[in-house]
């Protein structure tokens, strides 16, 4: 049976610690299942260079994989800007440097991610809306 590979967004910074935190006890939920469980899926956290070691350091031995976007997405080049602007305007890929990624990782859910189009695609996603204020 395939593993479900799920990625993890790490949103926030240290003027902002609610979204490291929300998504380190999303990970902590995970990583404490029962072994048979946890067995099924792979667990991959998306963050930046910026996220300090320490926080890192708490959720690392749950994580299966950490991908740094400064490091493991395309670099946002002149070129690729250019390149994801025209996809954009003719798809409705609303971050196609994002979508490259995750179609190039075999990524299966997402979270927390919008994704307007998913008839053709080959994960699926899930919103978080922090605090609710909208």
């Amino acid at each position: 049976m395939k593993k479900m590979r799920i990625a993890l967004i790490m949103q926030g910074s240290y003027g902002w610690l609610g979204g490291i935190e929300y998504i380190k006890n999303i990970i902590l939920a995970l990583g404490s299942l029962p072994p048979d469980i946890r067995s099924t899926f792979e667990l991959c956290l998306i963050c930046s260079k910026s996220i300090k070691q320490t926080a890192l350091d708490q959720i690392d031995s749950y994580l299966d994989k950490i991908y740094y976007q400064e490091i493991d997405l395309e670099p946002p080049t002149l070129k690729n800007r250019l390149h994801w602007k025209i996809i954009k305007a003719l798809s409705k890929q609303q971050d196609p440097r994002f979508e490259d990624f995750i179609r190039k990782e075999n990524i299966d859910f997402i979270y927390p991610y919008i994704s307007h189009d998913t008839r053709h695609k080959s994960y699926r996603s899930a919103a978080w809306i922090p605090d609710i204020q909208y």
